[in-house]
């Protein structure tokens, strides 16, 4: 299975478990406020990481630039993890947390990486059924 490969992906890539669960949660293109979003980040680990990892991983993150908080009248497109944009750009609430391109193009390494492409390119992962 992908996620047993989990550990050594991560290492090659120099993250973390809590940096891991970070850029995954913003993988699902959830974008809530920062502490909705780290509540939400640490649930979705499921004791990969705790609480305080996830906070210092939050940190860091959006010190390595990977992640941002925006502004009110931001709109954010919905990309798949090729970079396509898939459906319509959506208005973030203030202080949602968002990929910037380098932490998507972080998150598509690493998940093709775990999965494989071809997973993605399958029809089961089209966004108009």
């Amino acid at each position: 299975m992908a996620w047993d490969k989990q550990d050594t992906v991560l290492k090659e890539h120099g993250l973390t478990n809590g940096e891991w669960a970070v850029l995954i949660a913003l993988g699902y293109a959830l974008h809530f406020p920062k502490e909705k979003f780290i509540h939400w980040t640490f649930l979705e680990s499921r004791g990969n990481a705790t609480i305080e990892e996830v906070h210092e991983a939050f940190d860091r993150c959006l010190y390595q630039g990977w992640i941002q908080t925006v502004s009110k009248g931001h709109f954010e497109q919905d990309r798949n993890v090729f970079g396509e944009i898939v459906g319509e750009a959506q208005e973030c609430l203030e202080g949602s947390v968002v990929f910037t391109h380098a932490g998507h193009t972080l998150w598509a390494k690493v998940i093709i990486a775990l999965m494989g492409e071809d997973y993605f390119r399958t029809d089961v992962m089209t966004y108009d059924q």
